[in-house]
């Protein structure tokens, strides 16, 4: 299993020479390394929308952490293995590291 991009990820101001800058929204690691860039598609959804698509993207890392600890928390807490909550977090949690 390949692992991803160690977080933080941040929405990149710079721009692909290749496309006009409102196309194209780069997503890059804490050093500027650019790993992922995402285009607009102007008849399917809005440049708003493409936005939020962008810090869901970037805010990956800092989710998927936040859910790892929490299922811990849970456990520690309590809940039973197989809680609908557990499961469910268990579940994207594993969609994140191995897909679908």
């Amino acid at each position: 299993m390949t692992l991803h991009t160690p977080g933080p990820w941040i929405i990149d101001s710079r721009t692909s020479p290749k496309a006009r800058v409102s196309d194209v929204i780069p997503i890059t690691d804490i050093v500027g390394k650019w790993f992922c860039i995402t285009v607009f598609a102007t008849e399917q959804i809005s440049p708003e929308e493409h936005r939020a698509n962008c810090r869901l993207v970037a805010a990956a890392p800092d989710l998927l952490g936040a859910l790892e600890v929490a299922v811990t928390s849970m456990l520690d807490s309590g809940y039973k293995k197989n809680s609908a909550s557990v499961l469910k977090a268990r579940a994207a949690i594993a969609l994140a590291r191995e897909g679908f």
